[in-house]
């Protein structure tokens, strides 16, 4: 739910009607019952080891005695976002009073009051939390000369910086706690060593980093959720040795759970003279990082990445590099996927398609005695397609003749079969643009 503020009787409906599609098994990005209950405002006071002096209230006069405490103060809405009316009281400010009346509409709505901080001059840091996770850099919005604000939106100028010993300190106190609550998706706004607010609706400074940074965050959302992955620049190695700093700050940088290496095989399964290497490279990472790290079949991996390549770009967009690096993501998406081969045996009847022995096997594996034996649709490639590595027939567009002699030459493959293994019972043919020709060969 991306929404800006004001945090109004709408935003509290549309949470309400998204609670309702999360019951029925959507992902809600973050979650509605949390977004309800932590106003991005007060929420932080929640953690108040780490926060300001703060006051939230609608009463002037206690307002006034803690303006007359701290002598410098500021005064923002609850409701709001980019620092929309938000003022700074100094001492003996003579606009205490009518600033009051505005912000507390004459005491009647509250508003939060703070006492001022002086390092806002050095940047006001966001800070992203992912799941759980804490982007290493943030954004510190620099205020412009005479400016209390330090909103972009307010003509802050954004600074890219690592995050110091406090930043991490408080990220990683409240990026377990932000996880529990289904925060997902979660900025933090600190000052020097304060934190002053914790932005669950709509944190910017995405692009900034982006820009600016060999890091990409859209992508470090997208694949908790979708479980897809995306390359980043690949790490080079000389006289066949990897730059073991550069997978250091990588790893540093993402904290991966596990690390997957593509294990070479020839496609019979036997070993290659580069399947040492890998194993060895596998046990070095392991031993260096203490990390958890597994080997994945890679065979195919290059031929899938190329046929991905040029169905989305072309074949100018051919480039070793580009190549190897698709390669790599598809080895890890595959790796993502794999558990869903025990949840398929336990709870279907029917899978289309098979294009591994290592994926029948692990079917048959999964299903239980009291199931039926599974239904496999296997595929057989008769148009020499790149992208079909397994066994699914699938006629070529092209030519209206070619795609009747596909479905003859699948139907006759079918009868054979039919008539050498009793298992072999059903064909299955078409999609949206050949379904008549399909129903013609039954």
């Amino acid at each position: 739910m991306r929404k800006d503020p004001p945090f109004n009787m709408e935003f509290i409906y549309a949470t309400y009607i998204l609670e309702r599609a999360e019951k029925n098994g959507v992902l809600i990005i973050n979650k509605p019952k949390s977004l309800r209950d932590c106003n991005e405002k007060i929420f932080a006071s929640l953690f108040d080891k780490f926060t300001p002096d703060t006051l939230v209230t609608r009463n002037i006069s206690q307002m006034y005695n803690f303006w007359k405490k701290y002598k410098d103060v500021i005064i923002k809405p609850l409701d709001n976002m980019g620092g929309t009316n938000v003022f700074r009281i100094k001492e003996n400010d003579t606009n205490f009073l009518v600033i009051s009346e505005i912000m507390t509409n004459y005491e009647k709505k509250y508003c939060m009051i703070q006492s001022y901080l002086p390092s806002v001059k050095y940047g006001d840091k966001r800070i992203l939390i992912i799941n759980g996770k804490v982007i290493p850099w943030c954004v510190a919005r620099i205020p412009k000369k005479d400016e209390t604000r330090a909103n972009i939106a307010a003509g802050g100028k954004a600074q890219i910086k690592k995050l110091d010993e406090k930043d991490w300190e408080i990220a990683n106190y409240l990026s377990p706690i932000l996880k529990e609550k289904g925060l997902i998706f979660v900025g933090l706004d600190i000052i020097g060593d304060k934190l002053t607010e914790i932005n669950v609706t709509s944190p910017t400074c995405i692009c900034e980093i982006e820009l600016n940074i060999n890091i990409s965050i859209t992508v470090a959302v997208g694949e908790k959720i979708i479980k897809k992955g995306k390359a980043l620049n690949k790490l080079a190695a000389h006289n066949g040795r990897p730059n073991w700093n550069d997978i250091k700050y990588l790893l540093k940088m993402w904290k991966p759970s596990c690390i997957i290496v593509g294990l070479p095989l020839n496609m019979d399964g036997t070993r290659q003279n580069i399947t040492k290497k890998a194993e060895i490279f596998a046990n070095l990472l392991k031993n260096k990082f203490n990390a958890s790290v597994e080997l994945h079949d890679e065979r195919l991996s290059t031929k899938e990445a190329r046929s991905l390549i040029f169905n989305q770009y072309g074949f100018k967009a051919f480039k070793k590099d580009q190549i190897h690096s698709t390669a790599a993501v598809v080895i890890l998406e595959r790796k993502l996927q794999s558990k869903k081969t025990k949840l398929v045996a336990q709870y279907f009847d029917w899978c289309q398609t098979i294009d591994r022995e290592k994926i029948a096997i692990l079917l048959n594996k999964y299903r239980t005695n009291k199931k039926i034996p599974m239904n496999v649709l296997i595929q057989i490639n008769i148009s020499q397609e790149e992208n079909k590595n397994g066994i699914m027939a699938m006629p070529k567009k092209e030519k209206e003749i070619i795609k009747y002699c596909d479905y003859e030459n699948i139907r006759n493959i079918f009868n054979i079969l039919k008539n050498e293994y009793k298992s072999v019972d059903t064909l299955s043919l078409g999609t949206s643009f050949d379904v008549k020709t399909a129903l013609m060969y039954n």
